[in-house]
């Protein structure tokens, strides 16, 4: 058959054949088949990342455990450290130490307040962090722009235009964290008082029991002394003479005020266009001492 006439036809009609195939599969069928090939991929990469998500979802339920704990420390900071400072709550919370242990107050003085440095943390020890790590690469195959090379007309004659070419680096972050030490807490205060007593040693006791309530405001004591107060000491004005067994003790705490309002309240009207002489003068209105 080969030797026949249309043999050269057969064979030219054969090739034709199979050049149209080679074209069609470099030209149409290889291409769906590189367009399914990445398809799959990126499939398998969400799937595989959905799955890391879903895992890493679990574990909100203990961060969440975390945020109910904050609950609670956000009732106690605010009660240890307030934005301001209720004045009249700690006299009279002093007052009541007093009256139930029977020591006797000399002074009370407030001394002026300064600034605590908040703790420095590393932002990777953040819950917040910790929380964004979970999520830091999304489902989707986002794309974000890494190399962006741009090549400009060879002349300002030229038509050819300038053209941009832009590398992908692959998965963009869902979540970013926040990378920036910082503290803890912001502006943090420190008002120290001083308040001079005396009494016996286990009056003076009871009096800082008193004040150690944690249902109150914390009022942290950092400096303590206790002197003899024997029968015979110099008199104190105030209170009752020195008697053996007695003694002076002089106790430095501190009451803390986190990011403190200086809001100035001035609305209220004068009740006399003229104020009286004395009503600027220095007066004491201190309590009598609770009867021992």
């Amino acid at each position: 058959m080969l030797n026949s006439r249309y043999a050269p036809i057969v064979m030219l009609t054969v090739l034709g054949i199979i050049a149209i195939g080679l074209l069609a599969w470099f030209l149409a069928i290889k291409p769906q088949f590189d367009k399914a090939s990445d398809l799959r991929a990126q499939t398998d990469a969400v799937v595989a990342n959905t799955s890391q998500i879903d895992a890493q979802s679990a574990k909100l339920d203990e961060y969440a455990a975390l945020l109910a704990e904050d609950s609670e420390i956000e009732s106690a900071v605010a009660l240890n450290a307030p934005s301001a400072i209720d004045i009249d709550g700690l006299r009279n919370r002093v007052w009541a130490a007093l009256k139930s242990s029977k020591a006797e107050l000399v002074s009370f003085e407030q001394q002026q307040s300064s600034a605590v440095d908040g703790w420095l943390a590393d932002s990777s020890g953040l819950v917040s962090t910790q929380v964004a790590a979970l999520f830091s690469t999304g489902p989707v195959g986002a794309t974000a722009p890494a190399e962006t090379a741009t090549t400009d007309a060879p002349d300002p004659t030229a038509t050819q235009a300038a053209t941009t070419t832009t590398t992908s680096t692959g998965w963009t972050p869902a979540v970013t964290a926040v990378v920036t030490d910082g503290p803890f807490a912001g502006d943090i205060q420190m008002v120290p008082f001083t308040i001079d007593m005396v009494g016996n040693p286990e009056e003076i006791r009871k009096f800082i029991d008193a004040m150690q309530d944690p249902k109150d405001q914390l009022f942290q004591i950092y400096e303590y002394s206790l002197l003899a107060r024997p029968a015979g000491s110099a008199p104190i004005p105030g209170v009752h003479d020195p008697d053996d067994g007695d003694v002076h003790a002089t106790i430095t705490a501190a009451v803390y005020v986190l990011n403190p309002d200086m809001t100035v309240v001035d609305e209220e009207k004068l009740t006399k266009p003229n104020p009286d002489n004395d009503a600027f003068s220095e007066k004491s209105e201190a309590k009598e001492q609770p009867a021992s």
